[in-house]
């Protein structure tokens, strides 16, 4: 390894030669020693560094609206940032509520679903909505591991863990755009 620093340090000599430019008094050392001492060092002290999360693909905005938050599970509600944080803002995020719109209530009345509205009044998104609906949904199965998912419906669709290697099922017709989850993505936690 000395060899070949020494070898750079000359070469860059014989350019700062050939375009007349003096060598920095700090940069004269006498060998590629001290060099190589001090990048073994910082090699030493990077790989004893903590390891840093990767870049994020999060953007700063205000958190979306949440109905129902104060009655959400802990992993509901750090789901709902997470997604927030990295898709939203949402015209609204639909968490706990009384009714959980299916027999038998769902999850909603537990604290462990979410609603992430595309759109707002039951209208049938756009197209980019509907994309950008599909690429939340995929997010979500991609990370349902950590994020602990039960299932995710979308688009009259559902996913879930337990049977993901038949990927999104068709749902039957519930009756309106909203029932059917073309207008929010569905998520229920463990």
């Amino acid at each position: 390894m000395t060899d070949g620093i020494a070898a750079i340090t000359a070469r860059i000599a014989e350019l700062r030669t050939r375009l007349g430019q003096a060598a920095p008094a700090a940069s004269t050392s006498a060998s590629g020693a001290a060099f190589a001492a001090k990048l073994e060092s910082a090699r030493a002290a990077t790989s004893a560094a903590p390891a840093t999360a990767p870049a994020s693909t999060t953007h700063a905005h205000e958190s979306s609206p949440v109905t129902g938050r104060s009655k959400l599970t802990g992993r509901m509600r750090g789901l709902i940032n997470e997604v927030d944080q990295r898709f939203g803002p949402f015209p609204t995020i639909g968490g706990w509520r009384s009714d959980g719109g299916i027999a038998g209530g769902g999850e909603h009345p537990l604290g462990r679903a979410a609603d992430f509205m595309l759109s707002s009044g039951g209208a049938m998104p756009s197209a980019a909505q509907r994309a950008k609906g599909r690429e939340i949904a995929e997010w979500i199965t991609d990370n349902a591991d950590r994020l602990g998912v039960k299932y995710v419906i979308y688009d009259q669709k559902i996913w879930n863990p337990s049977r993901a290697a038949e990927g999104w099922r068709p749902m039957e017709n519930r009756g309106s755009v909203t029932q059917n989850h073309y207008d929010h993505i569905h998520v229920s936690v463990n």
